[in-house]
């Protein structure tokens, strides 16, 4: 009787486990309205900090503004767009999930989701250099190396990048935790020792 109520307890776990994780997908899907860069310019008078957002605008085009100025993109960050389509597709194999859970295999869809947040997480938070090219060749209109090399050195990534890295870190624990009390882990330990 134990047995039985230990494996609906821990089934029960999981499944809100997996809910959190959708959660923080769905929430990953709304920071990069968050500022993407920050820069931080040493002068005589002190130092010049500059906040260029969102982060949508140099992950999909549009304007980076600072608050005072604004400028047209000039190319995006192809690193910051994968890790923000790849979070998508990580919370629509979640809902697939959500949908087919009855099914045998539907925990397929759960490694998908789990692959696909640390693959995001890990393209987010190394897009840096990605997108301080992205701002300067949109604030020099053209491509320069020496101010490329200038953002990089005097830029850092804001929330707007490394919160979509946080939020897929933490949705990928809560899945691998789900995998832990629903006993997958074991089910898999089980497969590799008997080859």
């Amino acid at each position: 009787m134990k047995s039985k109520v230990f494996a609906k307890n821990t089934a029960f776990i999981s499944l809100v486990l997996r809910v959190f994780s959708l959660l923080l997908g769905i929430g990953a899907l709304f920071v990069p309205f968050a500022i993407g860069l920050k820069s931080v310019v040493a002068s005589d008078s002190g130092s010049v900090i500059t906040n260029y957002g969102p982060a949508f605008s140099f992950i999909f085009g549009g304007v980076i503004s600072t608050g005072r100025v604004t400028y047209n993109t000039n190319g995006v960050s192809v690193i910051g767009t994968i890790a923000y389509v790849l979070t998508a597709l990580s919370l629509i194999s979640l809902l697939a999930f959500f949908f087919l859970r009855t099914k045998k295999n539907a925990k397929w869809f759960i490694l998908s989701a789990l692959v696909l947040s640390l693959t995001s997480a890990i393209l987010a938070i190394s897009s840096h250099v990605n997108a301080a090219t992205v701002l300067a060749d949109s604030v020099l209109g053209r491509r320069s190396e020496s101010v490329v090399a200038t953002m990089i050195r005097n830029t850092t990534l804001q929330f707007g990048f490394w919160g979509i890295s946080l939020f897929g870190f933490l949705s990928a624990s809560f899945l691998i935790a789900s995998f832990i009390f629903d006993g997958t882990i074991d089910e898999i330990r089980a497969r590799i020792t008997r080859r």
